[in-house]
């Protein structure tokens, strides 16, 4: 818009919108303006309106815009998709048949040479392939997690798309009480759990078949790929020969989305059978002089190389204390021990985390004992590494104040506070999501008795 002779003021546009969109193609319809270039940046957002008719149709939009003598502008209108809108739909205004039509506060004289030279556009929908990458048949052990049952390679291949669920159709023998839980794992680069990102699951209770529903949000860029693993955890009661299966010809994976996308599905039927065993004959902990002994025995252990023994305050959040390398043959029963000098004042959970020599591994069921002693000590921090909510506690042999702090490993203190312990176990929580990634120390000072416990911790943000 060019202004010759006068000042105006630019109070409104009516914008005929023509082509294909239908109601719920367009969400919003928007008015910019900018002095020196027809771009969006460098441009002042006027004023906008939601949208809600179909093609043809005239939307007026209100605004003040003030224009000096001699000077020039452009007023350049957008469009906002909806996550409805349907593919291939078009939007046209044609300047020459159809112009805008500019509203003032005054009455100036108008020159029109509006022309049609404005592009159809036409919405694309992200277009996204599924395939199926190959899920070796194998042997997964009872107590086990991280059993890799489906791999789905998903390409967003025009549009960026937002994964918000998947139905997963599990298939095989498995009874109700099998398997405990179904998970969801994201990897960018490779079909592996490793370098993957847990992004949701859920509790499993039906015998197969049975689709599960997990939500979850996973982000991908236009022109990427991915992959979604998805494994189960077998429970502590399954049924050795029982299988599961996920058959990507037969009961495919359906994914959602939060748009709607074309989607290509070529899944087929490359995940194999995962089959139960089972090896662990007995686990038991009893505490003896100043520790707890963990005992277990084995038997037909195949390619295992290790067990992690792994102990909670409170049978739901664990913390490794060590492990023990496995005594190789398969043929014979396998009694292993291990002692825990530190263990945790009152009750104590002790499970078992068998790691084979590729890497998979199983927990064994939680066994309990009581530990007393009379001693001042901080129980193992949880989670550790932590993100956000650090859980932790001191025992306390009497009421006593401390002074809690948290130090950089340089030997900065970056949190400190006094808190007052009671007599016995004293649950304690810290938030630790302002402070940067990094190794920390948690430290609890007793002034009076000259006594300090530390624990190294890590964040991750």
């Amino acid at each position: 818009m060019d202004v010759a002779t006068q000042p105006v003021v630019v109070s409104g546009v009516d914008i005929p919108i023509n082509g294909t969109v239908d109601a719920n193609d367009l969400s919003a319809m928007y008015v910019y303006f900018n002095a020196t270039a027809p771009t969006i940046s460098g441009a002042s957002l006027l004023n906008g309106i939601f949208s809600s008719s179909a093609a043809p149709h005239t939307y007026n939009i209100s605004f003040s815009q003030s224009m000096a003598i001699g000077s020039s502008g452009y007023f350049i209108v957008t469009a906002n998709t909806s996550a409805t809108a349907t593919n291939g739909n078009t939007i046209i205004i044609n300047g020459a048949t159809n112009p805008l039509v500019f509203g003032f506060t005054t009455g100036p004289n108008i020159t029109n040479n509006q022309s049609n030279i404005a592009g159809t556009h036409t919405i694309q929908a992200a277009n996204v392939i599924v395939t199926t990458d190959p899920v070796a048949a194998s042997i997964i052990k009872v107590n086990s997690a991280g059993n890799v049952v489906y791999t789905a390679k998903l390409d967003a291949t025009t549009q960026a798309v937002v994964v918000s669920s998947a139905d997963v159709p599990l298939t095989g023998t498995v009874n109700a009480t099998d398997l405990s839980a179904l998970y969801v794992y994201f990897n960018p680069a490779a079909p592996t759990i490793s370098g993957a990102t847990l992004l949701n699951g859920v509790f499993t209770g039906f015998a197969a078949p049975h689709t599960y529903s997990i939500s979850f949000s996973q982000a991908m860029a236009p022109g990427t790929s991915g992959y979604f693993i998805f494994t189960v955890t077998t429970s502590s009661s399954a049924i050795i020969g029982h299988t599961v299966k996920v058959d990507g010809a037969a009961s495919p994976v359906v994914f959602g989305f939060t748009t709607d996308p074309n989607v290509t599905n070529n899944q087929t039927d490359l995940g194999g059978i995962q089959t139960l065993p089972v090896n662990l004959l007995s686990l038991a902990a009893k505490a003896i002089q100043g520790a707890v002994e963990v005992k277990w025995t084995t038997s037909d252990e195949i390619n295992n190389a290790y067990f992690d023994i792994e102990r909670s305050a409170d049978g739901l959040n664990f913390v490794n204390v060590g492990s023990v390398p496995a005594g190789g043959s398969a043929s014979l029963i396998h009694t292993y021990s291990f002692i825990d000098r530190e263990p945790e004042t009152g009750v104590n959970y002790y499970r078992l985390k068998q790691v084979d020599l590729n890497n998979h591994f199983q927990y064994s069921k939680a066994v309990e004992t009581n530990f007393q002693t009379g001693a001042f000590r901080m129980s193992t921090v949880y989670p550790n590494p932590v993100k956000n909510m650090l859980s932790w506690s001191v025992y306390s042999p009497n009421s006593r104040g401390v002074l809690v702090q948290l130090s950089a490993i340089s030997g900065n203190i970056i949190s400190s506070q006094r808190i007052n312990l009671l007599k016995g176990k004293n649950p304690q929580l810290m938030d630790i999501a302002r402070f940067p990634a990094g190794q920390y120390l948690l430290s609890v000072t007793d002034a009076e008795n000259n006594t300090r416990l530390h624990q190294k911790i890590v964040i991750i943000q």
